[in-house]
């Protein structure tokens, strides 16, 4: 058994999950509907710039996806478990990673409240966590996390609703250039429905971030410790049956502790001969700051058209060793173009930052990103589909040229339909 391991089952990680195998039996003996889904998919692909690096590094690929869920469900309590396997093979070795991830969900209904839990377990390469956190890929390095998201809810009356949601995270990185980190944040939310098309929020937010030391330059290490707490007001509104608007808007205040660790006493030279600029590390200390919050979604669906927009701008956990704060959209559209045919267009775009005045934006600066992935879809028959991809990636950081990526996917997936039946 690996040292990490034997560190994750001593801080406790492992307990909620095995509290959730416990609840999932329970409902399983008591349960009175069962599903199960599975899929298989394999594709090839081609990229001309895997890395995102401003010298292109192009890769030919093959990637073997298996997924498999089971749920059951009486009429207060419902869980399910979902497996889902990769294989991912490059013309490079050092490419290569063999992938998994577990997810879980249980919830129960009382009479007027309800309680949920999800865990999450992901065991991947830094070639697919990295491009939405830091930016920085490199090669197939491994990564691990582990997260447990509970949530509360309690009917006040036939009007209001009140909920508490939760999430912690720990994340872990096997290799140089990251920063392990564990993370986690609590939302009070009270909702108060106005009309039967109009409802108002007010949400209470708090998170805590703690990073674990990375190795910079010059034998410097440094570390950051984040809390953060704030107040969001909004609402939704139902246009029609196909039509649904939502936004949360506020304030929060984030307050940052660092850490340097510098056994070479590099800083004490650097500042007596004008040297910072060189050691961006020397200049790092404690720092508060305040930002605008914003989550809004738009959806819009009818019988051929499928379409969700999310806009947000807030602070994120990243594996940079610091909190960053993280202005983005995500748009996502499916449109059935015939019978046996479906299109489909994927795009995120944002903008990432050193979340306040951190000296850490010398060495990590801001960047501006763009993923784009364009898909058809071709079903053969009810469980067989031929899958085509194209998908384009772009980042610059400040200062820098700007790097895009070119990839195109070709594959076939194997998804019959679920299976349900009952005792």
């Amino acid at each position: 058994m690996t040292s990490r391991t034997l560190r994750l089952l001593r801080s406790g990680i492992w307990q909620p999950f095995a509290a959730m195998s416990l609840a999932l039996l329970s409902s399983l003996a008591a349960a009175t509907d069962f599903s199960l889904d599975r899929s298989l998919h394999l594709d090839a692909n081609h990229d001309d710039n895997l890395l995102l690096r401003e010298q292109p590094l192009s890769s030919l690929g093959q990637t073997a996806n298996a997924r498999m869920g089971f749920g059951a469900a009486s009429e207060q309590t419902s869980a399910d478990v979902e497996v889902e396997l990769w294989a991912r093979r490059f013309n490079r070795s050092d490419f290569n990673s063999d992938d998994q991830r577990v997810r879980a969900n249980f919830s129960h209904t009382f009479e007027l409240s309800s309680i949920g839990l999800r865990l999450d377990a992901l065991r991947d390469s830094t070639l697919t966590s990295e491009p939405l956190d830091s930016g920085r890929i490199e090669d197939a390095q491994r990564h691990e996390q582990y997260s447990a998201s509970p949530n509360w809810s309690y009917q006040l009356g036939e009007q209001d609703l009140l909920s508490l949601q939760g999430s912690y995270v720990s994340s872990y990185y096997r290799g140089q250039g990251y920063s392990d980190y564990r993370y986690w944040q609590a939302q009070l939310l009270w909702t108060h429905s106005i009309t039967e098309r109009l409802r108002g929020f007010v949400a209470v937010n708090y998170s805590d971030y703690q990073s674990q030391p990375r190795l910079y330059a010059f034998s410097q290490s440094y570390a950051t410790g984040s809390t953060e707490h704030g107040l969001q007001i909004g609402g939704d509104y139902q246009f029609s049956e196909n039509i649904v608007a939502s936004i949360l808007a506020g304030s929060s205040a984030n307050e940052t502790e660092a850490q340097v660790e510098d056994p070479l006493q590099y800083c004490p030279f650097a500042e007596a001969f004008d040297l910072l600029p060189l050691f961006p590390l020397c200049t790092l200390q404690d720092s508060d700051s305040s930002l605008t919050t914003v989550n809004a979604s738009l959806k819009w669906s009818n019988p051929r058209h499928e379409l969700t927009a999310d806009i947000s701008h807030n602070t994120q956990p990243s594996s940079n060793g610091f909190v960053q704060e993280v202005a983005q959209l995500d748009l996502n559209w499916r449109y059935r173009v015939w019978e046996y045919g479906t299109l489909g267009l994927a795009l995120i775009a944002g903008a990432a930052d050193v979340s306040g005045e951190q000296a850490t934006g010398t060495s990590q600066p801001s960047r501006d990103y763009q993923y784009a992935t364009l898909s058809y879809s071709h079903a053969l028959n009810e469980s067989w589909f031929i899958d085509c991809n194209y998908r384009y990636r772009s980042q610059q950081y400040e200062n820098r040229d700007q790097v895009t990526s070119d990839a195109a996917f070709v594959g076939i997936t194997w998804k019959p339909k679920s299976q349900h039946w009952s005792r």
